[in-house]
């Protein structure tokens, strides 16, 4: 096996993210192998540093509105290179079948298909690469997202020194139906200021004024956070003590970081689409009798983008605030966070790893080479100049022939394993997450941990932006 091609080509950030352990499991499974990705832009750029990963090939993402322009861009690659496997998670537009006329090897198509409704998408796709006889449970790991050393440093460096724990809120999402409201981020906010001293930070998603209408509500040193690069919101994440957010792409990087994430569900089913442990997956409205598991997006809600009940807008508002801040409590203890912190150093890890990014920009793809252009007018490939270097990634080599097709699959690691790119505070409560409970009494949230009262949560001050590394006031 010496080239292998993934197609993930769903559209969605979190797609990209979805089918990362599989890419990545399949890199360890065959670590002399050019793996390349096809996949859309900008989720495409999150990978581009992933030793495991030789080559990454985005396609505009407006080209996600046009199948045949897709297709066309599938085939453009085909034509240009041979590969000795092809894995796909994607059939529209009649990929599936292209791929299959291909003459290539070995193709692997629809690792979506018959998904029990108590299985988590990723590892499906995990045990159907596994029941193929492509890899085999020691291939298999949770997802891990790369950053470059220097990442992780310049973000700290913007951010100054803040007081900890730096929580993230992500209130956007891709449709009303998945959001949670913005006064629940705002309690949410308040509470955790005043519980936890927690710095706030609101990144700006697809509607700005939702961001500094939370931020500007929540007062004291809560920030904006200025839409950057979806690299720059992985660095951002990976500074963070715990993500709070929608089920969305960005909860999925967060996760992928390895940073405590708590993830929001409404109209798509938590144990299909959530975390694995220690990650927290809150669910609204459970007992939906709309609720379609293994299809959510034939749920009359997903259809309309409205709730077909009177009773709320979107069934995320059964999630209340005080179920937020019980499930953040052990993430955020606050004899972990009672000094400011300055940014850490850290230290670089060694890598000798040749990496390529590329770009499909429409289906006549072109590409660049280090010094020249080649003459191929159908594809267009930026390779890094840079070397990473690396000792240590743990790849496994494989010279034994492919497993048998049925070895069960893995339970995911917990805890999680930390990258060693990124320094952040530890969190031993993470096992005792059951033991909190907290109340709204009107005035404020009370948490209590066993029969240890917290005082309610009332907090004023002032708002503030950052765009890039300023930090500016804004009224309240």
């Amino acid at each position: 096996m010496q080239t292998i091609l993934f197609i993930e080509l769903l559209g969605g950030i979190g797609d990209v993210l979805i089918a990362l352990p599989a890419i990545q499991a399949l890199g360890r499974a065959y670590p002399q192998a050019k793996l390349t990705v096809l996949t859309f832009a900008p989720g495409g750029e999150l990978i581009t540093s992933d030793p495991l990963i030789h080559a990454v090939v985005c396609l505009d993402r407006q080209q996600n509105h046009a199948p045949h322009l897709v297709r066309n861009a599938v085939e453009a690659l085909l034509k240009r290179d041979r590969f000795d496997l092809i894995v796909s998670d994607t059939n529209y537009g009649g990929i599936d079948v292209l791929l299959q006329q291909s003459h290539t090897s070995r193709v692997v198509t629809n690792l979506w298909r018959s998904p029990p409704p108590d299985q988590k998408v990723d590892d499906r796709f995990l045990h159907i690469l596994q029941a193929e006889g492509l890899i085999t449970p020691a291939d298999i790991a949770p997802a891990q997202l790369h950053l470059l050393p220097a990442e992780p440093l310049h973000m700290q460096q913007q951010l100054g020194t803040i007081a900890q724990p730096l929580v993230v809120l992500y209130p956007d999402a891709g449709m009303a139906i998945k959001r949670w409201s913005t006064a629940n981020f705002v309690r949410v906010g308040q509470a955790l200021q005043q519980q936890y001293n927690a710095t706030l930070v609101v990144p700006v998603g697809s509607d700005p004024e939702q961001s500094a209408q939370i931020v500007e509500a929540m007062g004291g040193t809560a920030l904006v956070w200025a839409q950057g690069t979806l690299r720059e919101l992985a660095a951002l994440m990976a500074t963070a003590a715990l993500v709070i957010a929608a089920d969305t792409g960005p909860a999925r990087i967060a996760a992928a970081l390895q940073t405590p994430t708590m993830t929001l569900f409404g109209p798509s089913w938590h144990d299909r689409y959530g975390q694995p442990a220690p990650h927290v997956n809150l669910q609204g409205y459970p007992d939906c009798p709309e609720r379609n598991i293994g299809n959510f997006t034939m749920q009359r809600c997903w259809d309309s983008g409205e709730c077909p009940f009177d009773r709320w807008q979107t069934c995320l508002e059964d999630i209340s605030p005080a179920q937020v801040l019980a499930a953040a409590a052990p993430f955020l203890q606050p004899s972990d966070f009672n000094i400011e912190r300055s940014p850490p150093k850290l230290e670089m890890p060694s890598l000798k790893r040749h990496h390529l990014t590329s770009e499909l920009e429409t289906p006549s793809l072109k590409r660049h080479h280090l010094t020249s252009e080649l003459e191929t007018p159908s594809l267009e490939r930026h390779h890094l100049t840079s070397e990473l270097e690396t000792l240590s990634l743990g790849l496994q080599q494989s010279s034994s022939p492919l497993p048998t097709p049925h070895s069960p699959l893995p339970t995911p690691h917990s805890p999680l394993p930390q990258s060693p790119m990124v320094t952040r505070p530890q969190h031993p409560g993470h096992a005792a997450r059951q033991h909190w409970r907290c109340v709204d009494d009107q005035s404020g949230f009370t948490c209590h941990q066993s029969s240890s009262a917290r005082s309610p949560f009332n907090l004023n001050g002032e708002s503030r932006w950052v765009t890039g590394s300023r930090a500016v006031a804004v009224g309240r």
